[in-house]
């Protein structure tokens, strides 16, 4: 608890020296709509919109569904490492801290390749690598726990590539003059909707799939390592924006 307490902390602090010390730009300045607030949010929606920013709406379908999958599973990884696996929650804290930081030293590599204009290319890596690590993680079980946490770095490398990597494209695709506003579009796509859907796809896999336990005099259920099968297979889902994205990259370098 003191680890990811100290983790809150850290987080919470550097929010509040954010608001002290960034400040926003001279120039900047809000860009209103006469029609009113709900009316600027629809247009947005608006096939037009749409039509002219095909590609930045595939990113952000491609989004929701990686976040989807990534919600099945991430937010009952401590519950499942420490009930199902039988870790301490010292040992929990470490294992997924130590994969984290380990991964992110793996985006440097990567940033080279983004930069290069091969963008495609990274989140087809990511995806893969995160499926792999989604697999041996179910694969693992109790049975091995070096494999076990082998599985959770591949799956934490995976998603610290993808989301690198979609930052700097969505950056590049967001229309002059409505930065703020789109990007407050990606984040109901990044994490309202997929915060809603695959928790609820969590639940009906946990209750079906799951060990029943009791606790504290209170009926429950663990989730097992079928979770982490179910997240695989959502994952897959990524290819089709992904498959598309890549033609239309391809086509339009042509």
């Amino acid at each position: 608890y003191g680890f990811f307490t100290l983790i809150g902390a850290l987080v919470a602090a550097i929010g509040v020296l954010s608001l002290i010390i960034l400040r926003d730009a001279p120039t900047l300045v809000p860009k209103r709509d006469e029609k009113g607030f709900w009316h600027q949010l629809v247009q947005i929606f608006s096939w037009k919109t749409i039509r002219e920013n095909k590609e930045l709406f595939f990113v952000f379908l491609y989004i929701v569904l990686f976040n989807i999958a990534f919600n099945v599973y991430f937010p009952y990884i401590s519950i499942y490492l420490v009930n199902y696996i039988g870790l301490s929650y010292s040992l929990t804290g470490i294992v997924q801290a130590a994969s984290l930081l380990l991964a992110v030293f793996f985006t440097i590599p990567a940033a080279r390749f983004i930069d290069r204009g091969k963008v495609s290319k990274v989140l087809l890596g990511a995806i893969l690598i995160n499926i792999v690590g989604l697999v041996v993680v179910f694969a693992a079980g109790k049975a091995s726990l070096p494999l076990l946490c082998f599985g959770i770095f591949a799956t934490g490398l995976g998603y610290v590539l993808n989301t690198q990597t979609l930052s700097a494209w969505v950056k590049n695709l967001l229309p002059e003059g409505s930065f703020g506003q789109f990007e407050g579009i990606r984040m109901l796509f990044a994490v309202c909707i997929p915060m809603i859907i695959g928790p609820s796809i969590a639940t009906g896999i946990i209750n079906t799939f799951g060990v029943p336990t009791l606790t504290n005099g209170v009926a429950g259920v663990i989730p097992s390592n079928a979770l982490f099968g179910f997240a695989a297979l959502l994952m897959l889902t990524v290819f089709v924006p992904l498959v598309i994205l890549i033609r239309r990259r391809k086509a339009a370098a042509k």
